[in-house]
This record gives structure tokens, C-alpha cells and sequence, in this order.
């Protein structure tokens, strides 16, 4: 469990500093893409991301990026403060853990890292890893990384894939428009591993 906790501590700093330097409630098919998004894919993962929203990979990011980083999806609307965006982490494990447990985890790290923390929405959520349905958790929070930052809201969803783990990670400021949350939590959502 103790390396469980540094893995998480590896992956959780990216989403909520917000470091991107780069140039509906259900869950829609990886399939058939809903009005106004595209199916974003790798040989690891895909996801529906808007029409319009930028993407990054590990070779168009800063240097100081996590090597974790598979990509990183920004709001193609700016904001000078904080612009809402995804990143999709990969963190390898000493062991397989069942990605339920990974997500409770995942919780509770959050809850112990942010000031301010206030649960938006925690409800299961079923994951496709290979094709299969595994149980975890879609966590919608909201808090502060540092007491003085601006409150910023967060949506999180793991899936283990034997000794890896795939986190797809929201963050935006808390009075982003509502609209765009709701599409961060259809890229959330939609995540699905190969």
C-alpha cells in the first residue's frame, strides 16, 4: 500500500498545478462520437475530446512535464488565470491492485492534499480495460492546491491495466463556465484502456 500512496503522489502533482506548457453524464462509445467531440486514441487508450480542444503528446510538452504524461488536452478557450484541461497519466505498479481500490486510494489522496477540499460527486464507474468492465470511482472534487491559489474544481478516473495504472485527469477553475465541465467529465468519462 506504501507504494500504492507514492505512485499516486507521482501522478497527482501534474493536475493540480495545472502545468500545461504546450504550443453529458453518460458515457458515450469509443465508437461513435458524440455532436461536437472526436475520438482521441493511442495504442494505449482512447477517449472522445471536443472538436476544437488541443492535444499534446510527450514530445510537443515542456521538459518539466512529468515522463508519466501520455497527453495533455486543453481548452481551446484561454483563460490568463487557469485554462480548464486534461491530462491522461500512465504510473507503473510494484503489484496488480484492482482499480476499485486504486481509486479509493486516489480519494483519499485527494482529500489529504487539497485545502479547502469539497466532494462535488463520487459514484462508480465502470472502465473498459481490454475491452472487460472493471469497477472504479468517478471523483468530482473541488479545492486548493495551496491556500492562496484560486478554488479550481477536479474530476478523476483510474483503470488498472496489470501493473500499470491509466488516471485521466480534469481540472478547471471553479467558476469555469458550466459548460465546460461538462465536457471535461465527457473526456473523463469516455476513457477507456486497450
Amino acid at each position: 500500500m506504501k507504494k500504492l500512496f507514492l505512485t499516486l503522489i507521482i501522478g497527482i502533482p501534474l493536475v493540480l498545478s495545472g502545468c500545461l506548457g504546450f504550443g453529458g453524464s453518460s458515457t458515450p462509445s469509443a465508437e461513435a462520437p458524440i455532436e461536437g467531440f472526436h475520438i482521441y486514441g493511442t495504442e494505449a487508450f482512447f477517449m472522445q475530446i471536443p472538436n476544437g480542444w488541443e492535444t499534446a503528446t510527450p514530445l510537443d510538452l515542456k521538459s518539466d512535464m512529468p515522463k508519466n504524461t501520455l497527453v495533455a488536452i486543453r481548452n481551446n478557450a484561454r483563460n490568463p488565470k487557469f485554462t480548464a484541461n486534461v491530462v491522461v497519466l500512465k504510473n507503473d505498479l510494484s503489484e496488480e491492485v484492482p482499480t476499485i481500490d486504486y481509486a479509493r486510494a486516489l480519494r483519499e489522496k485527494m482529500k489529504s492534499t487539497l485545502n479547502s477540499y469539497k466532494e462535488i460527486s463520487v459514484e462508480p464507474k465502470s472502465v473498459k480495460v481490454q475491452g472487460r468492465e472493471v469497477n472504479s470511482l468517478f471523483i468530482y472534487v473541488e479545492g486548493r492546491l495551496h491556500p492562496e491559489d484560486d478554488l479550481k474544481r477536479y474530476m478523476q478516473v483510474a483503470a488498472v491495466k496489470g501493473k500499470n495504472v491509466y488516471v485521466v485527469a480534469a481540472a478547471g477553475l471553479a467558476n469555469e463556465k458550466e459548460d465546460v465541465f461538462k465536457k471535461l467529465e465527457t473526456i473523463v468519462k469516455s476513457f477507456e484502456v486497450k
